[in-house]
């Protein structure tokens, strides 16, 4: 367009200095020099630097402020937690077969407590989930475990089908949830680059459980009988659940930030470090916010309509039924088959 413009030019003027003198200044704008570009990209990185600078007077704010030896003790913590869940998914295993002679059903029914326990394990996680984003960690954790002694001790006293039914229900119910709430706390107290330092040791006492939940199993049940493997949970538990009560710190993001507010009264452990009880001074408190206790099991619920989620979970659901599926059936088999008992 240029060109045809100096063209015009000429054609009016009759000047062939005007035309050459126009047209070189449209080949110098279209094709620029070396020197004249490098110009313009210094402007633009200078612009760009420029908008995105942040002012030296302020300071980045850490993702987390608890100390390597708090983060250690909320490793642990998590770690014997979730524990449990596989454990007590595990021994009851080798204990299947005196608890169906106990209640007096067939080997089909007593599997049923095997799919009630599978089913609410498919649930707790949902729900809690919510509620621990709520109310906050610590509470969920008491309660869960609170849940869990009064489950165990239960099924170490039942002699009936259906109580066992509601029984093991409720003990997974307890048992998945605090899985998914150790998953959210370490999501809250590290960043995702460091998040393998506490996320390793936790999976290792996770996988721990099934391992020796078959063998404890199995020493209870031919040495002091199957009742006893559930005594030996309620003596557990009650001891962790001690532990929880004096040391676990609140780590909801939602009631303590990033662990530079104080938690209210009753999330706070009974045994607290000295940082911990600066934060708690007199007038430091954070005001409590109104929220929704009542957990929202369908928002959780919302991933399985994400193609690639659901697709994640679908294998894993496979190979979960089956795992569980081989499981439920070694015992009959190896009894059956090749005379075996619970050791």
């Amino acid at each position: 367009m240029g060109f045809a413009y100096a063209n015009a030019l000429y054609d009016r003027t009759g000047c062939a200095v005007v035309r050459e003198r126009y047209a070189q200044r449209m080949l110098v704008c279209q094709h620029p020099s070396p020197l004249r570009k490098a110009r313009r990209r210094v402007l633009n990185v200078a612009d760009i630097q420029a908008k995105i600078a942040v002012p030296a007077s302020e300071t980045a704010i850490p993702y987390t402020v608890f100390t390597k030896t708090e983060r250690r003790m909320i490793t642990w913590l998590i770690g014997c937690s979730m524990f449990f869940s596989p454990f007590a998914a595990n021994i009851y295993f080798a204990c299947l077969d005196e608890i169906q002679h106990a209640v007096g059903v067939s080997h089909s029914l007593i599997n049923l407590t095997i799919t009630t326990y599978l089913i609410m394990q498919a649930i707790a996680p949902a729900s809690c989930g919510d509620l621990a984003d709520n109310l906050g960690r610590r509470p969920v954790y008491l309660i869960t475990f609170i849940i869990h002694v009064c489950v165990d001790l239960g099924l170490a006293l039942q002699q009936n089908y259906a109580a066992s039914m509601v029984l093991r229900g409720t003990q997974s119910f307890g048992c998945s949830a605090t899985i998914a709430t150790g998953y959210r706390v370490i999501a809250h107290v590290t960043t995702p680059a460091t998040r393998g330092s506490m996320l390793g040791p936790a999976m290792i006492a996770t996988n721990l459980g099934p391992t020796t939940g078959p063998l404890v199993g199995g020493v209870m049940a031919t040495r002091a009988g199957w009742r006893w493997a559930f005594r030996l949970f309620v003596i557990a538990r009650t001891a962790f659940l001690v532990v929880l009560f004096l040391i676990l710190l609140e780590t909801g993001r939602n009631v303590v930030g990033n662990g530079s507010v104080a938690a209210p009264k009753w999330h706070r452990p009974l045994l607290q470090s000295f940082r911990q009880r600066q934060l708690a001074a007199p007038g430091d408190e954070k005001p409590w916010e109104k929220r929704d206790l009542i957990p929202n099991p369908f928002k959780a619920l919302l991933v399985c309509f994400h193609r690639d989620t659901a697709t994640v979970l679908s294998i894993s659901a496979l190979y979960y039924a089956a795992y569980y599926c081989i499981q439920a059936s070694i015992p009959a088999i190896s009894m059956e088959i090749y005379s075996l008992d619970e050791l």
